[in-house]
């Protein structure tokens, strides 16, 4: 993929080698690549809210489960929460998770090069 390509939308689902599925999201210029998919109910991210969270860091909300991971290192900022009204999907999703141990969003190191492609790094056995 582009950097032009990424600053004209922001974010860009991506298919790599491997059939590997991720999401680069460009905030503040800087370039993340995440999972496409968020880690509760592996629910795709394209239409994620993009947000700042504490200390200024980019993070990202799962719009269906509400799940919020830090872009930087894919920790978990907030866990299936539940809303207030009983009849909430996110009520039933939580409860659904309330026993699981969170689990962080991978997160995969990249690089602009010169000629303005976004290269990402994945391991030999990811």
């Amino acid at each position: 993929m582009s950097l032009q390509e990424l600053q004209a939308k922001g974010r860009l689902p991506v298919i790599l080698a491997g059939n590997r599925s991720v999401m680069a999201w460009l905030v503040d210029d800087r370039v993340y690549v995440t999972s496409a998919n968020g880690t509760a109910f592996q629910y795709p991210l394209v239409d994620a809210e993009l947000f700042k969270a504490e200390g200024g860091k980019a993070a990202v909300r799962c719009g269906l489960d509400g799940c919020e991971y830090e872009l930087e290192t894919g920790a978990v900022i907030r866990w299936c929460p539940q809303e207030d009204s009983p009849l909430s999907l996110r009520n039933l999703f939580g409860g659904l998770k309330r026993a699981s141990p969170p689990v962080a969003l991978p997160v995969y190191s990249t690089r602009v090069s010169e000629a303005g492609n976004v290269e990402v790094f994945l391991s030999v056995d990811a």
